[in-house]
């Protein structure tokens, strides 16, 4: 009797111990030491530069991007342009987070510090904030810390070159660009726009979607089984359940898209094309879920909890922020970061799109899933048959 209490307090004790591990690894194991490496970020040279009165030439513009190029302590990898029309399909693309545009009148403007009309030099950052705010957040701090050290280095030079001219005599009317030789003109594409929880609101759509789904599956899952005592058909059923999956879906995810504008004020670009994106995640969510817990049985919750725990700290990081082996186990084919970029494009790109690579892959594990939904009804009947004839 002892023997048995004692246990039962110990399978309780490791019970616990196991399942702090798991929840543990799964919601830091994957970001642990996370931190941003080859961020992509465009680098465009526009600057015509300029011949200066020993008629030797100076180009601002090259040498500033040299620099940029050299430095192998900045977090990037550089994409090298030639227009800003190409930059604008890359950031389109989602190819790019962000950029820097060094313009034409660049060494013009620098070298006008020493004139009497001097023009403020200006350097072009563009933020592609849609597509992961923590990676323009880090672009926009190291740009401006990078600016600072450039501007300390062209302070020097400039002031060499006018005291050259006065005689050390520096005029105050120049003290402010001295100061500040280069500032920033900083510009935003494709906002998160206002409660965003941060930009991490595509990661918490989906986690939202995906809760309701799985409720939801595990309800007719329940009732199938419960049926399933009356009903001898298992392919009738799952095409029941097929049916009726093409119902809730669409008003879970409609009540999901209200909750979302009415009550929490998110900014949507258009109310019913988000609504059909959300409805056909959700098909996607419904059929896996239903599809594993008809083929496994109810161990296939633990897995599909499983699967979002470790799935929720990666769905709104940048695969630049993450190691390698957690990109590639998991980040690049978890369906709920999937989805959740998917959303990400609905809410930040231009709204519905059928055409790209995250939208392609939702659909086709939607209709990956509705098969095998329908093809655990073999199974059954397998097994329905080997009991009749054990009986």
């Amino acid at each position: 009797m002892k023997f048995s209490k004692y246990k039962g307090y110990t399978i309780a004790i490791l019970m616990v111990l196991v399942v702090t591990i798991i929840f543990g690894v799964a919601m830091f194991g994957s970001i642990a030491g996370a931190k941003p490496q080859e961020l992509p970020v465009a680098l465009i040279v526009l600057d015509e530069g300029v011949t200066l009165p020993d008629g030797s030439s100076y180009n601002a513009g090259a040498i500033i991007a040299q620099q940029l190029l050299a430095n192998d302590q900045l977090p990037f990898k550089w994409q090298q342009l030639t227009s800003e029309d190409e930059l604008q399909l890359q950031l389109d693309n989602q190819e790019v987070y962000g950029a820097i545009v060094l313009p034409q009148q660049l060494s013009a403007n620098l070298m006008s510090i020493t004139s009497p009309t001097p023009q403020q030099a200006m350097m072009k950052v563009i933020y592609n904030e849609g597509m992961n705010s923590q990676a323009t957040s880090v672009i926009k701090q190291v740009t401006h810390n990078v600016l600072v050290v450039m501007n300390e280095q062209l302070a020097q030079q400039l002031l060499s070159q006018l005291s050259e001219q006065t005689g050390g005599v520096i005029p105050t009317s120049i003290t402010a660009e001295l100061l500040s030789p280069i500032e920033l003109e900083e510009q935003i594409i494709h906002p998160i726009g206002e409660r965003q929880a941060m930009g991490n609101a595509p990661g918490l759509l989906t986690q939202m979607l995906w809760i309701s789904n799985l409720i939801t599956a595990l309800a007719l899952f329940y009732l199938l089984r419960k049926m399933n005592n009356v009903i001898i058909d298992p392919l009738k059923n799952r095409l029941e359940q097929a049916v009726v999956g093409l119902i809730l879906p669409i008003l879970s995810s409609a009540l999901t898209v209200w909750m979302a504008s009415a009550w929490y004020g998110l900014e949507l670009t258009s109310t019913i094309e988000t609504w059909v994106w959300f409805a056909i995640v959700s098909y996607s969510f419904f059929y896996m879920q239903s599809a594993l817990l008809n083929w496994i049985g109810l161990p296939a919750m633990g897995l599909l909890v499983l699967l979002m725990f470790f799935s929720m700290p990666i769905m709104n990081l940048a695969p630049q922020f993450l190691s390698d082996t957690t990109v590639t186990y998991l980040y690049n084919w978890t369906p709920l970061r999937i989805a959740a970029s998917s959303i990400r494009e609905v809410l930040y790109f231009g709204g519905l799109q059928f055409n790209t690579k995250v939208a392609i892959t939702v659909i086709i594990i939607a209709v990956v899933s509705l098969a095998l939904l329908i093809t655990s009804s073999v199974t059954e009947k397998r097994n329905s048959n080997v009991k009749q004839v054990s009986s």
